[in-house]
């Protein structure tokens, strides 16, 4: 009877579609995909019509007054900003805004008073059925000129829409060139961030201080196929605000419609100093120190090999090789590889703890840039150091991480999620590049709250003033605890997918096989979550609280007592 009393239920309230699809999945005949999901996510969480007319929208003190405007021929700003209002909600005329729009702007503004653009999170209708949310990471600027991930729908205080009145927008506003608008706004908006942060650093999990993504599906729209004139405008557009920040890079499109890359120029290419840990494994470390000069194309490197206890008698003969001269453990070793690519060898004579040779091999870098790099590590892309280059040389961006693949070439790393399984952990790992589901997040170059050290390049100068890595952290954390170190600073962590590289870890490798190392682990998980404790708590700004918290993998937490944290 109560099985009975159940599929009663899910009929009446999520209809017959969903009640076969779950019924058949129960008996393995049928795969649950996200989309299959989503309608019964969506009705969980999100307020019915019948609760919205509960609330009183009177308990907000300092209610604005919101004035929508819909794209149409002939808009211009000089006609916005006549209109009596203290918010303009910019919205597609396709757009279906949820009943609840209302209160969770107030309730923003409650709790941040100084905001000054909002957005939200929206999905797409087709007839009654609604599908494919867009669930949207904190704000980033750079992801912006890759992707416009905002969307149709956004709000923007008018005190800010006057700082920009005088915009050259290309054309009338409508829906195509919100964008222009969009970062006309956002641009002077990180302008007034980027002097503040450095002298008062904002939370490392805070993605902004005037800039609000609302977590919640507030508009729905039919979704459109992309128009390639549409397309070209906005690489247009891209292109312009590029110029204006003085950003050197060529934009062009990606395989992706509606994606762009910002394609490095350099007038003149800063030395880097790629630091490689090594013990034994020369086989490896050779394979990985000529993909940096015989892949890519990035040719003003000094390597520093740090040697560490290595015991095989072939790595030293390697060493040599490598060096084109005898390598003497008691001194730092200098060779030429080739043209503008140098290596130095240099040994740490004491035990093995990660972050503190690669702080000793730090010492010998010279490098504008510092890049740290595993062994087991080959270049793909020869484009990648110059792409990470670009990445650390834009706005207040400390770090850049690379986009790694296992030797299947399945995603190994994506960038780094924090309080995952309560500390942190990679994203997207063993997922396929192309699966449509995630691409969204492997197509742009985006902020993120950390990249994994087996491929991070980092200012020196910013490396050295925060104190490089924690020795206290000797294996696991370290990379995450100094990228929240580097945010805490004031400056900001980009994941750029065009640096590409293999990482040849064994996707099966456990955490700690001994119970001296499981020990160590977890002592070092206490240590890293006594640093960051309440940054975990209030959880990762790049990775919408609707997603899962047991992967990172970008995927809808389905568990019914999750629906609270979401609600929170």
């Amino acid at each position: 009877m109560s099985k009975l009393g159940n599929l009663k239920k899910y009929l009446l309230e999520y209809g017959m579609d969903f009640t076969m699809k779950k019924t058949a999945s129960k008996f393995h005949l049928y795969e649950m995909k996200q989309d299959d999901f989503y309608p019964k996510w969506r009705r969980d969480h999100l307020l019915s019509a019948k609760e919205v007319k509960a609330i009183s929208l009177d308990r907000f003190k300092n209610r604005p007054k919101i004035q929508i405007v819909v794209e149409r021929d002939g808009l211009e700003l000089k006609d916005i900003l006549s209109l009596d209002a203290d918010w303009f909600l910019f919205s597609s005329s396709r757009a279906r805004l949820h009943e609840s729009l209302e209160y969770e702007v107030n309730l923003a503004l409650e709790k941040n008073p100084n905001l000054q653009f909002i957005y939200f999170d929206n999905d797409h209708l087709k007839g009654k059925k609604y599908y494919r949310p867009e669930l949207k990471p904190g704000f980033s600027l750079d992801y912006l000129y890759g992707y416009d991930y905002i969307g149709s729908t956004f709000l923007v205080k008018k005190d800010i829409l006057k700082e920009v009145k005088d915009a050259k927008i290309d054309g009338a506003l409508s829906r195509c060139n919100w964008l222009d608008l969009k970062l006309y706004i956002l641009e002077k908006i990180a302008e007034k961030e980027n002097k503040e942060y450095i002298e008062n650093p904002p939370r490392v999990h805070e993605a902004s201080r005037y800039v609000c993504r609302i977590e919640r599906v507030l508009y729905s729209e039919p979704q459109q196929k992309r128009d390639t004139l549409i397309d070209e405008f906005q690489k247009t557009i891209i292109k312009k605000h590029v110029e204006l920040r003085g950003i050197s890079a060529e934009v062009e499109e990606t395989d992706i419609s509606g994606y762009y890359h910002l394609s490095p120029v350099f007038k003149e290419k800063p030395l880097v100093s790629v630091i490689i840990p090594n013990k034994d494994h020369t086989d490896d470390l050779i394979q990985c120190v000529e993909s940096l000069y015989q892949i890519d194309k990035y040719h003003n490197l000094e390597i520093i090999v740090v040697e560490n206890n290595s015991e095989e008698e072939k790595t030293f003969r390697d060493y040599s090789e490598l060096l084109g001269s005898e390598y003497d453990p008691d001194k730092e070793c200098i060779g030429r590889l080739c043209d503008g690519v140098t290596i130095k060898i240099v040994t740490w004579k004491q035990g093995f703890n990660y972050s503190a040779i690669n702080n000793f091999g730090a010492r010998f870098a010279t490098g504008e840039m510092i890049l740290l790099l595993n062994n087991d590590t080959e270049i793909i892309s020869e484009h990648t150091i110059s792409e990470l280059v670009s990445s650390c040389q834009r706005d207040r961006v400390g770090a850049a991480g690379a986009l790694l693949y296992y030797a299947d070439d399945t995603i190994q790393h994506a960038g780094i999620v924090i309080k995952i399984g309560g500390f942190a952990a990679n994203e997207l790992t063993c997922k396929e590049y192309g699966d449509p589901q995630y691409y969204p997040y492997t197509r742009a170059v985006r902020e993120m709250s950390g990249c994994t050290a087996a491929c991070l390049m980092v200012r020196r100068e910013l490396f050295n003033s925060i104190g490089g890595f924690d020795e206290e952290l000797v294996v696991a954390l370290n990379d995450v605890d100094l990228c929240m170190r580097v945010r805490e600073a004031g400056y900001k962590i980009l994941f750029n997918p065009f640096a590409t590289l293999h990482h040849y870890e064994s996707k099966s490798r456990g955490l700690e096989e001994t119970d001296e190392k499981r020990e160590r682990f977890e002592r070092e998980i206490r240590h890293f979550q006594s640093k960051w404790q309440e940054d975990l708590d209030e959880g990762d700004p790049y990775y919408n609280v609707a997603f899962t918290l047991h992967y990172a993998d970008y995927s809808l937490e389905m568990e019914e007592d999750n629906r609270g944290r979401y609600q929170a």
